[in-house]
């Protein structure tokens, strides 16, 4: 069958598309088949192929187009959840943030704020219920305070990057959260999806990527390379030993929930904070926040 839209999808395309060609739903639809094709071929996962169409999209057309919550972005992953269902859910999952709330890891959904919004943290939580409300002690609700406006910078970065970056919250959370938590691979993968991001910037400013796991080393090559100095309070915090993954390790059994959850918050302010160093399209930044009011 010939293509509805030929020459699309050339790897290095000189045709300019205009979204206008793809307003036919049939159009449209054959456009996602070829890129999704090549997309396989490319090996991409199928959870990031629809940030990774909505590139070259965006690479073949001069149409000022926005990733999160654009329109554009809605029918690329609108036509994804049709094809592969949850499999393709990406969604806001790299939302998701550990926090520890009436002594244990808890998971926040950080909103996208735009505007003045009273963020409600019971809301905010997954799967909350209001004896938990009754147990967050003013102490951790501070440390929301000083922490949620940081988070949310960086998560608003980190809606126009790629997902195979920081794929590795997804385990950061599920180890700390599950019913036989691992604190240890927790930490472990918080750190390397910090990791990743740091290599990353390395590449796109032309250094060596280098095979290590030290984040000081990283983080120091990177800041030769034009990276405004790395908060090391932070680093500390996101860095974790390799022995940490292996369970009955000493590493592993010295991890303890605060270490997952502060190893997990630091690791997403710390990327959102290196992504927005090299990306063109600007995100949404928290200009004020009111500390929240003491649980009942």
């Amino acid at each position: 069958m010939e293509s509805l839209c030929p020459n699309l999808v050339r790897p290095e395309s000189e045709v300019q598309v205009k979204l206008g060609d793809l307003d036919d739903p049939k159009a449209f639809h054959q456009f996602m088949l070829d890129v999704n094709a090549r997309l396989q071929q490319d090996g991409v996962s199928i959870a990031s192929r629809p940030f990774r169409a909505w590139v070259v999209l965006k690479e073949q057309t001069d149409a000022q187009m926005t990733w999160f919550g654009g329109t554009v972005a809605d029918r690329i992953t609108a036509w994804y959840a049709k094809q592969y269902g949850v499999r393709a859910g990406i969604g806001v999952w790299h939302r998701r943030m550990l926090a520890m709330l009436g002594g244990d890891p808890w998971v926040l959904n950080i909103p996208m704020v735009y505007g003045t919004v009273r963020v409600d943290l019971m809301r905010m939580i997954e799967h909350a219920l209001p004896a938990l409300m009754n147990r967050i002690a003013e102490a951790e609700l501070r440390i929301m305070d000083s922490l949620l406006p940081h988070a949310m910078d960086a998560l608003n970065a980190l809606n126009h990057t790629e997902p195979d970056l920081y794929a590795d919250w997804l385990g950061s959370v599920d180890y700390a959260t599950g019913g036989f938590p691992n604190f240890g691979m927790s930490r472990w993968a918080s750190q390397q999806a910090f990791e990743k991001i740091l290599k990353e910037f390395i590449t796109r400013k032309g250094g060596r990527r280098e095979r290590t796991h030290d984040l000081q080393a990283l983080a120091s090559t990177a800041e030769q390379l034009g990276l405004p100095p790395v908060d090391r309070a932070l680093l500390a915090k996101a860095e974790c030993p390799p022995g940490a993954r292996y369970p009955g390790s000493p590493e592993s059994t010295a991890s303890t929930a605060a270490m997952a959850v502060d190893a997990h918050q630091a690791s997403i302010i710390l990327s959102g904070r290196v992504v927005a160093e090299w990306q063109t399209t600007p995100h949404w930044r928290i200009e004020g926040y009111k500390p929240m009011a003491p649980c009942a």
